[in-house]
C-alpha cells in the first residue's frame, strides 16, 4: 500500500506545461511548400453565435452522435459514462448551449482576434491580452492581438492564432461540474492551471508497474477533445463555415501537438524502480516528492522557455542557431510515415515517439542547464523568471557550445515530429485539399 501512495503523489503532484508557444510553433508548420494555400484562402470572421444559429439542427444531430458513443464507450473507450447527455437546443442556441453541451468551461468567451507574431506591425486596434482571456499571461513576450471583428483574415492566421485557444480556460476547473461527469481527476490539481493537465496528457506508454497499480494515469481525456472539435470542423466546412472550420481544427490541434511535446507523454522522464522505491522507504515521503515535484518543473519549464525564446529570435534577429530550429518545423516530410485510419492509432503513434524521446531529452536539458537549474530543489525556475533573477537569452549565451547544439538537435526531433504530425493530422480532418 505504501507504494501506491507513493504513485498518487509521485504522478499527481507534478506542474503540467504545454507547449507554451503554440502559435509561433504553428506558423513555421504553416511554412511547409505544402501549405501555402492557407495564406491565400481569406476567410470572413465570423462570431460563434452566428454559426450556432445557423445550423442548430446539425449541431443537434452531431452532439446526438457524439454522446452516443461517449454513453458506449467503444469509440471513446477512456471517458466516463457518468454524465448526463444534454440536447444542443435547434432554435436560438446560445454561446451558454454550446459550452453546456461541449463540457466546457462556462465562463470563456470567444472573441475575435488575430495575433501579432513577433516583429509584426498591427492593422488593426489593438485588443487587450485581458479581454481576449484572463488566462493569457502578459508578461510573456509577444501577447499581442488585434480586432479582426467584421474582417476577413487568412486561414492561417485563424490556424496559428487559435491554436492555443484551449488553453485560455476552456478546460479549467470542470471536475467540480457535476453534470459534466468526468469523474475523478486522475492527477493535477481540481482547480487552478492543473485542473487542464488530465485534458492535455496521454500517459499510453508507461511501464506495467503504472498501468497496474494506478491504471487511471491512462486515462487518455485529449482523445475527448480531438474527436468532438474534428466533428465540429467538419460540420463547418460542409456548411460553409470555413472561419469555425478552421478554428475548430486549431482547437483539436492543440491536444495534438501537446502530446508530441515529451513531458506530455511520459510522466517522469527520469522516474525508475530506484526512484518510485527509494521515496517509498524514505522517513519523509512529502519532502522527496516535493524535492522532485520541483525539479521536474524547473526542467520542464526551462525547456518550454528555450523553445519560446529561440522562436522569437527567429522572427526578429539574424540567428542562424534559432533558425536551424525553427526549419525542423517546415522542411523535410510532409506528414509521417505511417498513415492513419482513425484519431486514435494517431494519438498512440504520436505519445509513443515522443514518450521514447523523453529521456533523451530530459537528461539533455539537465547536461545544457547545469545542475543548479536542474538538479537543485531550492532553485525554483518560475520565481526566478518572474522576478528578473533569470533570463533565458542571457543564460543561453554561456552554455557550452557543444551542449547547446545537442539541445537544438534534440528539440528538432520533437518539433519534426510535432510538424508532421500537425500536418498529417490536417490531413485527415481533410483540410488540406487534394491533389
Amino acid at each position: 500500500m505504501k507504494i501506491i501512495a507513493v504513485f498518487t503523489l509521485f504522478f499527481t503532484s507534478f506542474p503540467i506545461f504545454s507547449w507554451r508557444a503554440h502559435y509561433l510553433v504553428t506558423e513555421k508548420i504553416l511554412r511547409h511548400p505544402s501549405m501555402k494555400f492557407t495564406k491565400n484562402e481569406i476567410v470572413p470572421v465570423e462570431p460563434l453565435s452566428t454559426f450556432l444559429e445557423k445550423e442548430g439542427i446539425s449541431i443537434q444531430k452531431l452532439f446526438k452522435t457524439y454522446y452516443k458513443e461517449l454513453k458506449s464507450k467503444k469509440k471513446y473507450p477512456t471517458v466516463t459514462q457518468n454524465f448526463k447527455a444534454e440536447v444542443f437546443p435547434r432554435k436560438k442556441p446560445s454561446i451558454a448551449d454550446f459550452l453546456s453541451t461541449a463540457r466546457l468551461n462556462p465562463s470563456i468567451k470567444f472573441p475575435l482576434v488575430r495575433r501579432i507574431l513577433p516583429g509584426q506591425a498591427s492593422i488593426y486596434p489593438i485588443l487587450k491580452s485581458s479581454k481576449v482571456s484572463p488566462y493569457v499571461n502578459p508578461k510573456y513576450r509577444f501577447t499581442v492581438f488585434e480586432d479582426v471583428s467584421s474582417k476577413s483574415v487568412s486561414a492561417a492566421s485563424i490556424l496559428y492564432t487559435y491554436l492555443d485557444e484551449p488553453d485560455w480556460g476552456m478546460d479549467r476547473d470542470l471536475w467540480g461540474i457535476k453534470k459534466y461527469g468526468y469523474g475523478k481527476q486522475p492527477f493535477g490539481s481540481p482547480t487552478g492551471p492543473s485542473s487542464q493537465a488530465p485534458f492535455h496528457i496521454a500517459y499510453l506508454h508507461e511501464n506495467f508497474m503504472v498501468k497496474n497499480l494506478k491504471p487511471e494515469f491512462l486515462k487518455t481525456l485529449p482523445l475527448d477533445r480531438i474527436k468532438l472539435f474534428s466533428r465540429l470542423s467538419k460540420l463547418a466546412m460542409r456548411t460553409g463555415h470555413r472561419y469555425w472550420g478552421y478554428r475548430f481544427a486549431a482547437w483539436a490541434t492543440n491536444y495534438i501537438q501537446d502530446l508530441c511535446q515529451p513531458y506530455q507523454s511520459k510522466a517522469v522522464p527520469f522516474g525508475s524502480w530506484m526512484n518510485y522505491f527509494s521515496t517509498a522507504i524514505s522517513l519523509n515521503k512529502s519532502r522527496v516528492l516535493e524535492k522532485n515535484q520541483q525539479i521536474v518543473a524547473n526542467r520542464q519549464y526551462a525547456y518550454e522557455d528555450f523553445v519560446a525564446l529561440s522562436l522569437e529570435r527567429s522572427y526578429t534577429i539574424k540567428d542562424k542557431r534559432s533558425s536551424s530550429l525553427a526549419r525542423y518545423l517546415y522542411t523535410g516530410d510532409t506528414y509521417l510515415k505511417k498513415s492513419f485510419s482513425n484519431y486514435d492509432k494517431l494519438v498512440y503513434h504520436i505519445t509513443f515517439q515522443s514518450s521514447s524521446h523523453s529521456r533523451i531529452i530530459d537528461k539533455t536539458i539537465q547536461d545544457t542547464f547545469g545542475d543548479k537549474l536542474t538538479l537543485d530543489p531550492k532553485f525554483d525556475f518560475a520565481n526566478a523568471k518572474s522576478s528578473g533573477d533569470f533570463r533565458m537569452d542571457e543564460f543561453i549565451q554561456t552554455v557550452n557550445k557543444n551542449k547547446s547544439d545537442r539541445l537544438l538537435v534534440e528539440t528538432g526531433k520533437d518539433f519534426y515530429l510535432t510538424a508532421r504530425a500537425t500536418r498529417a493530422f490536417w490531413k485527415m480532418l481533410d483540410i488540406i485539399p487534394q491533389k
